[in-house]
């Protein structure tokens, strides 16, 4: 039996061979073709079964086409998911679809009435990042949430004695804490690594701070 080898493939066997010269992968009808067919209404899949191509190399091709939902999309059933991450990405989705193109990572969609699954158009804002902390903060002090007062709150006596014994007990050069502070790790997950506090790290590394400021050279 004869095997009938497409275009594409035969265009990928010269990209082995490495005879790149004038010869590319695609072409640039197949790009347009592959827009054309995505606008349609067809799915990336549907696109690349028609024109023998990777489902990826069109989704490539068509990544900057905002549009409604394909055709399998709407026969598609809807997802039964409640879980505010599945709902956040829906209403990016439509929300881009509404404005014609991507939203940036800066820009945030925001729930108006405070229900995440309620993805009606006129229930979504665009907003950044700083706006939409403000949004969910003014909600919950609505609701007679107040933010807990540490202002000026001292360690009791017990808590004083667990601190001084941990930190006495903590056999870990400073530097080595510093370090890790550098590269990123919280205090809680270098008191964890070390069994301690996040209390007694920060202590340590505010007495290396004191003493690297009185003693530079060191």
């Amino acid at each position: 039996m004869t095997k009938t080898v497409s275009e594409t493939q035969l265009r990928y066997y010269e990209f082995r061979r490495g005879n790149t010269q004038n010869v590319s992968m695609y072409t640039d009808e197949q790009r347009e073709q592959a827009r054309a067919l995505y606008l349609t209404g067809l799915s990336t899949r549907q696109v690349a079964e028609q024109l023998n191509v990777g489902k990826s190399r069109v989704a490539t091709w068509c990544s900057d086409i905002a549009r409604d939902s394909s055709i399998a999309g709407q026969l598609r059933q809807p997802s039964q998911s409640k879980h505010w991450r599945s709902s956040r990405q829906a209403a990016r989705k439509k929300m881009e679809r509404h404005f014609g193109r991507k939203l940036n990572t800066e820009e945030h969609v925001h729930h108006i009435n405070g229900d995440y699954t309620d993805n009606r158009l006129e229930n979504l804002a665009v907003m950044d990042g700083r706006d939409h902390d403000s949004e969910h903060m003014k909600a919950r002090l609505a609701t007679g949430w107040k933010p807990p007062d540490n202002t000026g709150r001292k360690h009791t006596v017990e808590e004083r004695r667990k601190i001084a014994k941990n930190r006495a007990t903590l056999e870990v050069d400073s530097k080595v804490l510093k370090k890790l502070r550098d590269e990123g790790l919280t205090l809680a997950a270098i008191g964890r690594l070390y069994g301690t506090s996040k209390t007694v790290i920060w202590a340590r590394l505010k007495t290396l701070a004191k003493l690297e400021a009185e003693c530079p050279s060191q």
